[in-house]
């Protein structure tokens, strides 16, 4: 290579490095607000990513929220009120995601991780302007499934003798 080509390729990682930096903030200029009272969460999310949602209501009940692997974050704006696991299940719900609960944790929720959204609906979740959202969940919504996967059993080799 040579110096030129060298500088050249030095100027493009820098700037790289600068709008990995840059980016983050400009998206992270949503707003969430959360009302945390009987037993029942009220979430209003004003451009706030799915992440920061959930690390918000994290916060709140005690939960770690991690995402894996480089499927960006996708803003959402809205209002969603229900019990905490309710929340979370509208929010999740075209995210591809991994629930760790946890008998002791205070929503029985200890982690949640992402993955990305999932190809069916790579948006947002639909959220209704906050007028047009009924004051809580009703108890007969359907919940969407939560994946199991069950673990790999072992497999026992016999000696010949």
């Amino acid at each position: 290579m040579t110096e030129a080509s060298d500088r050249v390729a030095w100027h493009q990682r820098a700037a790289m490095i600068i709008a990995m930096l840059i980016v983050p903030l400009a998206v992270a200029a949503g707003t969430v607000t959360i009302d945390n009272t009987a037993g029942e969460i009220a979430i209003e999310a004003n451009g706030a990513t799915i992440d920061e949602v959930l690390t918000r209501i994290g916060e709140h009940q005690g939960f770690e929220v991690e995402r894996l692997g480089l499927a960006p974050s996708v803003a959402m704006s809205g209002r969603f009120s229900g019990t905490t696991g309710e929340v979370v299940s509208r929010i999740l719900q075209h995210e591809s995601h991994m629930i760790v609960h946890s008998a002791t944790a205070q929503a029985g929720i200890a982690r949640i991780i992402l993955f990305g959204a999932t190809e069916t609906n790579p948006a947002a979740p639909a959220a209704t302007p906050a007028a047009a959202v009924p004051a809580a969940i009703p108890a007969d919504a359907p919940v969407p499934p939560i994946p199991v996967v069950a673990p790999e059993q072992p497999t026992v080799k016999r000696a010949r003798g």
